[in-house]
């Protein structure tokens, strides 16, 4: 099963994205831009891809180990990646000043291979994605002012992702 680790996020954080979504779909109704279903707007912390039931299993034992104090984050400036000039994904940035998003998913990233378990090692970038760009659109509008909204983060969760024509089905596992 396609997988991976994720805070998911705080349902009022959730209506004010899809308001943002909105009022960019409506700076941007010429672009090509599949968006991100508000009900799927999580914070990766790390992708794994395809792991077995048994390293599902496994995997939820021992990320109960990584332990951690709730802390607050922001909401931070829209941008894309790789870049404004390229965008392929649109993004809100999440500001942590603690520094904790990163120290989870740095212990995350020690205890997979401990389970050998193969997982995307990207540089980590706090982020939660709004939408992708479709058909090599470079043009994009992402003038919005975004309030720095905050919420708490004092879990994580390992995500199943099933890929359907009309978009994922994300599905908690623990």
């Amino acid at each position: 099963m396609r997988c991976f680790i994720a805070v998911n996020i705080p349902k009022e954080i959730k209506d004010y994205l899809a308001d943002i979504i909105l009022q960019l779909d409506k700076q941007n109704h010429q672009v090509k831009i599949k968006w991100v279903e508000q009900e799927n707007i999580h914070l990766t912390l790390t992708f794994l891809g395809e792991i077995t039931d048994k390293q599902a299993a496994l995997l939820l034992e021992n990320l109960i180990e990584i332990k951690f104090e709730p802390f607050i984050v922001n909401l931070d400036n829209i941008s894309a990646f790789p870049n404004i000039d390229q965008p392929r994904v649109l993004k809100i940035g999440i500001m942590d000043k603690t520094g904790q998003l990163r120290q989870i998913n740095s212990e995350i990233k020690q205890l997979l291979p401990k389970l050998k378990i193969a997982f995307d090692d990207k540089p980590f970038s706090s982020h939660l994605t709004l939408g992708r760009m479709r058909d090599g659109e470079s043009r994009v509008n992402l003038k919005i002012n975004v309030e720095p909204l905050s919420f708490q983060i004092s879990n994580f969760d390992l995500m199943k992702s099933q890929l359907t024509p009309t978009g994922p089905i994300y599905t908690k596992l623990n």
